[in-house]
């Protein structure tokens, strides 16, 4: 396994990665959810315009195993699998579009031979080079989740504003400054 330290060219290159995911999600946010899938006559569920059927399983199959419905809703309730559809059908390029294809058929036959824990293990331990199409799955589907606003505002909890707005405050008692 890999010791690396993390300097702020990483941070920076994640932060960018995050700030294009919730760009997608605002660009696609305008749009009706009827637009984004559109729901099979009679069940109820969700028609990919980007993934195939079986690709859209395996990318809900993988998003619910990783971040499962508890206390807070989970990657499917957020809808990340229609969202990532939605992504890679309106905004990548038809060359990101084949790349993701193929990381979607690699983790597929994955899933296929071991389970989504053992796959997580190999993929993050001994397996680690060759794994790399499910790491990137599974940061995409992660990164996905917690740009919607069940992942940013009911798991992380976070607060626009946090705190009680005071709109009179002597500098003293909220700064290290000392009048004088």
């Amino acid at each position: 396994m890999e010791n690396r330290t993390v300097n702020r060219r990483d941070v920076l290159h994640g932060l960018l990665l995050s700030v294009g995911y919730a760009g997608g999600l605002a660009a696609c946010s305008d749009r009706e959810e009827a637009e984004l899938v559109s729901p099979l006559p009679g069940d109820g569920a969700s028609v990919p315009r980007y993934y195939s059927k079986q690709e859209f399983a395996v990318v809900s199959k993988l998003a619910d195993g990783l971040i499962p419905t508890t206390d807070t809703p989970g990657a499917i309730a957020a809808g990340v699998p229609a969202y990532l559809d939605a992504l890679m059908a309106d905004w990548a390029s038809a060359e990101t579009q084949e790349a993701h294809h193929n990381i979607v058929a690699a983790v597929a036959q994955e899933l296929a031979a071991m389970s989504l824990e053992d796959l997580d293990a190999a993929a993050f331990g001994e397996r680690r080079e060759e794994l790399g199409a499910y790491r990137q799955l599974k940061n995409l589907i992660s990164n996905a989740y917690y740009v919607s606003e069940p992942g940013a505002t009911q798991e992380t909890g976070w607060v626009p504003v946090p705190g009680r707005w005071d709109h009179c405050v002597p500098i003293e008692e909220v700064t290290r400054v000392r009048g004088g």
